[in-house]
C-alpha cells in the first residue's frame, strides 16, 4: 500500500481476497496487493458516478454520492476493515443486506 501511494495510486478495492502472501520463505512471508483493476492515479482524479470497491470495505466517502478528490484515505479505511477481519476471523456486516451495510458505513462519517 505504501508503494502504491508513493506512486500516487489509490487501489479502491483493498480487501483480504486481494492480498497475496508468498510463503516461499516461511520466516519472511511477503504480502502483495493484487487486483489493480479499479486503481487510479490520484492526481486530478475525482470519484464520481458508478461504484468503486466492494462492500463492506468501501470508505464512507465513496458512498456519499458526492464527487470527491481521490485520496489514499480510501485505502486506509479499507485496510482497517481488512485488519478487523483478520483479527476477528469474520467478514464485517456479513448478516446484513447491501442497503443496511451502506447505511452503517455512511453513519460512520
Amino acid at each position: 500500500m505504501e508503494y502504491l501511494h508513493g506512486k500516487n495510486i489509490v487501489h479502491f478495492d483493498l480487501k483480504c481476497e486481494n492480498l497475496l502472501v508468498n510463503m516461499r520463505d516461511p520466516q519472511r512471508p511477503i504480502c502483495k496487493i493484487g487486483d489493480l483493476g479499479l486503481s487510479k492515479v490520484k492526481q486530478h482524479t475525482l470519484v464520481s458516478g458508478g461504484v468503486r470497491g466492494t462492500l463492506p470495505w468501501m470508505a464512507p466517502e465513496l458512498l456519499s454520492g458526492k464527487s470527491n478528490m481521490v485520496s489514499e484515505k480510501i485505502d486506509v479505511y479499507s485496510f482497517g476493515i481488512v485488519m478487523w477481519e483478520l483479527l476477528t476471523g469474520e467478514e464485517p456486516y456479513s448478516d446484513m443486506r447491501a442497503a443496511e451495510i451502506i447505511g452503517n458505513i455512511q453513519s460512520s462519517l
